[in-house]
C-alpha cells in the first residue's frame, strides 16, 4: 500500500478438528500495511491491491508459531496446580479444559510464558499431565485476507492506523480451543459449572432483560431444547448460548 494510507482488514482462518472444520474471524478496520507484521505470502498477496481484493494462502504445520508440531507433555504434581490462583474460590483440574498459565507454581519450562493458556490432559489422585503447545499445534491452516477498504491515513490527532503483528493476533484468544485434545471429549460437566453463585448477579440476565424474564424466556424452549434438557431438573433455567 501506497504512503499514508490505512487498509481495513478481513482474516478468515480455518482449520479442521476431529469432524468439524472451523473458521474463525478477525476484523481490523486500520492497519497500516507498510509497518506491520504478516506471514510473508499474506504480505505478498495483499499489497497494493484495492478494496475487495481476496486471497487465500495455506500454512502446512510448523510453519507459523501457532501451528509449530506439539511440545512434550508437562508431568505435574498436585501442588503444582494452584487452585486459588484465580482468586475466586477453589479451581479443580479437569481433563480437556484450558487454564491461565499463572495457575501453574515453579515449572521451570514454563518461565517466560506464564500468561499462555495450558490444557490439562490427564488427571489422577498422583497428579497431572498438560499440554503447553498452543491450540492449532500441528495444524495446518488456512488463512484468507480480504481488502476491505483503502483510505488515506487519518490526520494527527484524529486516531491512528494499527500497526498490527498478524503472527501473534490472528491465533489469539480462542482459535484451536473449541476442538478436542487427540480426540477426546472435555470434562465439562463436573464441579456443576453452570451454577449460579449468585442468582441476582446482572451477568444471568438474557439480552439485558432481568433475570426472572430469561428465566420465563429460558423455560418456553422446554425439553425440546439439549442445552434446556441438562438444566431440567434445576428448577433455574439458564439460557446458554453455545
Amino acid at each position: 500500500m501506497r504512503s499514508g494510507t490505512v487498509t481495513a482488514l478481513r482474516l478468515d482462518l480455518r482449520w479442521q478438528s476431529d469432524a468439524v472444520q472451523h473458521c474463525d474471524s478477525l476484523f481490523l478496520p486500520q492497519v497500516d500495511l507498510a509497518r506491520s507484521t504478516l506471514p510473508r505470502p499474506i504480505m505478498a498477496a495483499v499489497m497494493d491491491k484495492p478494496a475487495g481484493h481476496r486471497a487465500t494462502c495455506r500454512f502446512e504445520p510448523g510453519v507459523l508459531p501457532a501451528n509449530q508440531h506439539p511440545a512434550e507433555l508437562l508431568t505435574l504434581q498436585p501442588n503444582q496446580f494452584n487452585k486459588h490462583c484465580l482468586g475466586r474460590g477453589s479451581v479443580e483440574p479437569r481433563r480437556g479444559r484450558f487454564y491461565p498459565g499463572d495457575i501453574l507454581v515453579d515449572v521451570p519450562s514454563r518461565r517466560g510464558s506464564q500468561g499462555a493458556p495450558v490444557r490439562v490432559t490427564e488427571v489422577s489422585a498422583g497428579g497431572l499431565r498438560l499440554d503447553p503447545s498452543h491450540p492449532l499445534a500441528g495444524k495446518a491452516l488456512e488463512v484468507t485476507t480480504t481488502v476491505v477498504s483503502v483510505a488515506d491515513a487519518p490526520p494527527a490527532g484524529a486516531g491512528s492506523a494499527r500497526v498490527a503483528d498478524l503472527l501473534a493476533v490472528l491465533p489469539a484468544n480462542g482459535p484451536g480451543m473449541q476442538g478436542r485434545w487427540r480426540g477426546r471429549p472435555t470434562d465439562f460437566f463436573a464441579d456443576e459449572p453452570f451454577l449460579r453463585l449468585d442468582d441476582n448477579d446482572p451477568a444471568w440476565s438474557l439480552r439485558g432483560l432481568p433475570r426472572p424474564a430469561a428465566d420465563q424466556y429460558a423455560a418456553r424452549l422446554g425439553h425440546a431444547d439439549p442445552v434446556y434438557a441438562v438444566w431440567a431438573r434445576r428448577a433455574k433455567p439458564v439460557w446458554l448460548r453455545l
